[in-house]
């Protein structure tokens, strides 16, 4: 993956969380998940680098920590919670968000397959059995 797409989405997300203004009656979280999202961008790449990957796909992990928890957003603002016990499973929104939106269009589909894996299952308490290489990010 390419800077300049992960700066794209980027853009995306940040247009994303903020369309959903206050309807829930506070922004603040909103905001919560903002910063969340923010920290986890910044750790994956940290951890991708000590890792020792790559260009690509150390730019492939910070996409990663960036739509993990894109499911939230309008997890919040349907049912007033972020508990998935008490409404649905935020990973499996979030690629449906993602899915929706289109913002993988361009991707290889092996990084879109690794993006998509990473996001449904990061908060799952077991995964299915899948290659290394998306084990190997979803790990991170």
């Amino acid at each position: 993956m390419e800077q300049a797409f992960l700066d794209g989405l980027k853009a995306w997300f940040s247009r994303y969380v903020h369309s959903f203004g206050g309807a829930t009656g506070s922004r603040q979280p909103m905001e919560l998940k903002e910063v969340h999202t923010a920290y986890v961008c910044r750790d994956i790449t940290i951890l991708a680098e000590s890792e020792c990957l790559k260009g690509g796909d150390i730019v492939l992990a910070g996409a990663i920590g960036l739509l993990h928890d894109v499911g939230r957003f309008p997890q919040y603002a349907k049912y007033g919670t972020f508990k998935d016990s008490q409404s649905e499973n935020h990973g499996e929104l979030g690629v449906r968000v993602i899915n929706e939106a289109g913002i993988l269009e361009g991707l290889p589909d092996d990084e879109k397959a690794v993006i998509l894996e990473s996001v449904k299952f990061h908060n799952a308490y077991s995964v299915p059995a899948m290659g290394s290489r998306p084990a190997l990010f979803l790990k991170l």
